[in-house]
């Protein structure tokens, strides 16, 4: 049992890393905006990132990957994700610190100029218990979206997947 017990504490601390030992890379949105979900593979975020820093499964054939930053006040954050299904990217998602361009709804909307985003304020939950000032934007057309908080002053995230016309076909050809 004891033998056990330390062979445990070790595996257990090998596989906590500082962030010293962390593996990070700058990732800027103009890498994350050359993808194409779709057509895009694993093998090509790779290259253009790296290894993530985790990988989680979300079902049979779908996996997610996310990259960590180190935020200016030292902490990590997660500054980017993929999402695959099998070896094709079908989502990617970039979050914004404080010292990237779009930081605002506005500036968002002017880097998509042909985007024809609607908005959607999330608000109160359904049992009227909580409130989020979260608001979350979305260009089925061209498969865009990104979310804001705090009156549209601060964006959260941006991200793209399949266009809706893209997704409903490749969910009729799952079908079959």
């Amino acid at each position: 049992m004891k033998e056990a017990l330390k062979i445990f504490l070790i595996l257990g601390l090998t596989a906590c890393a500082s962030p010293s030992q962390l593996s990070f890379k700058n990732i800027a949105f103009p890498d994350i905006e050359n993808l194409e979900p779709g057509r895009s593979t694993k093998d090509q975020v790779l290259t253009i990132f790296g290894k993530p820093n985790q990988t989680r499964p979300r079902s049979a054939t779908q996996e997610a990957w996310i990259y960590d930053a180190v935020l200016s006040n030292g902490a990590i954050g997660q500054k980017a994700s993929f999402s695959f299904d099998g070896d094709i990217l079908v989502g990617a998602l970039w979050m914004p610190y404080e010292s990237d361009s779009l930081e605002n709804a506005q500036a968002v909307k002017d880097h998509f100029k042909g985007a024809k985003f609607t908005r959607k304020v999330k608000g109160w939950d359904k049992k009227g218990h909580s409130y989020s000032d979260h608001v979350n934007y979305y260009d089925p057309e061209g498969g865009i979206l990104f979310t804001t908080m705090s009156g549209d002053r601060v964006v959260s995230a941006i991200g793209f997947n399949l266009p809706d016309a893209k997704r409903d076909i490749s969910a009729e050809t799952s079908k079959k």
